[in-house]
């Protein structure tokens, strides 16, 4: 060999391997987190959970626990909201409309800026947020005095009094002095409640935007609708679930921790009756918690990515299935029962 073809030949070599590194799979490319874990913690037992079908099942928990408080629990319960810390209808109505206050605003900041992040950490925070919102909002109860409900004690007697919990007796114009401390309570309670319900909004909004969007991009285009269809679906039956919950806890009496039930002379036909509001959002914050920590555990990008990329760039180009390839398929319902046979 002379020296001009060895000179050609170390030219060529340096240019070759950075070809071929760049054509390695994964090359500069592949990270650490395509693992399943947190941190420095990924054993190999958890690498199962590290594929979309299971990442789907999570999310599908947390559209449930999202469903069952913010459009299931939240409306059942308004009512005894009213009751229990004497609220308007006009303010009842804007702690129901609170969720979409906060949700509006950061689904926007969260589809422009969540995109080029870390999305299951985005969303793991965003569940977490909504576990707080869930306690603050159940908090009014556990910070504030136990409800004081009337009874009279005769209907006959000409004295004006009014008996609190069968013990207080109190002139009506003793109890004006206190109506101001109760007012500065209740707007308490009213803030109290206003932001558990924001809070809800704001962490709900990356798993409705950038949590979509990572279905997306690690599944077979063919299977997006019906994994977004997963979601969907599971808050609708969370829905389904918070009314019933919601409707079973409110014949428990409000204050079951705090006195005996036997004890309290009101049914749930009573006009005073209020109902254990409070359980339900425990029962979410919860749900929550528990589906947080496995959405924090997977990887910017499934191992499965750069594959399901690859596929769907051979997909814009034309696939291989001749029936599915038809221009008519999918426009019947004859072909419904086809389509998930493909699958």
């Amino acid at each position: 060999m002379n020296l001009q073809d060895f000179q050609a030949n170390e030219s060529f070599l340096p240019q070759m391997s950075q070809q071929q590194y760049a054509e390695k799979p994964g090359a500069e490319q592949d990270e650490p987190s395509e693992k399943y874990g947190c941190l420095r913690f990924k054993p190999a037992c958890l690498q199962r959970m590290n594929t979309i079908k299971v990442h789907v099942f999570w999310q599908c928990v947390f559209c449930f626990f999202e469903g069952f408080i913010v459009n299931g629990v939240i409306n059942v319960v308004l009512v005894a909201l009213e009751k229990r810390y004497s609220l308007p209808s006009s303010r009842s109505g804007l702690i129901a409309s609170a969720n979409d206050f906060g949700s509006i605003i950061c689904s926007v900041l969260f589809g422009y800026f969540g995109e080029k992040r870390h999305k299951p950490r985005l969303m793991g925070t965003g569940i977490l947020l909504m576990a707080t919102g869930s306690l603050v909002f159940s908090l009014p109860h556990f910070i504030g005095e136990a409800y004081k409900y009337k009874v009279s004690a005769d209907v006959n007697a000409s004295t004006n009094i009014c008996l609190l919990d069968d013990n207080v007796t109190d002139t009506c114009s003793t109890r004006a002095a206190a109506d101001d401390t109760i007012a500065n309570s209740v707007v308490m309670y009213y803030g109290l409640l206003m932001v558990g319900n924001i809070l809800l909004g704001i962490g709900a909004a990356p798993m409705f935007t950038i949590g979509l969007s990572y279905i997306d991009e690690n599944c077979k285009a063919k299977l997006t609708a019906l994994y977004i269809g997963w979601t969907f679906s599971s808050a609708a039956v969370g829905v389904a679930a918070g009314y019933v919950v919601g409707g079973q806890t409110l014949s428990l009496f409000v204050d079951i921790d705090k006195v005996d039930p036997a004890s309290v002379p009101l049914t749930p036909a009573d006009p005073q009756w209020v109902g254990a509001w409070w359980i339900a959002p425990l029962i979410a914050t919860l749900g929550f918690l528990a589906v947080a920590f496995p959405i924090y555990g997977y990887p910017k990008r499934l191992p499965s990515y750069k594959e399901v990329q690859k596929a769907r760039a051979s997909e814009a180009h034309g696939g291989n299935d001749e029936l599915t390839a038809k221009v008519n398929f999918g426009k019947s319902w004859k072909d419904f029962p086809k389509s998930i046979w493909f699958l």
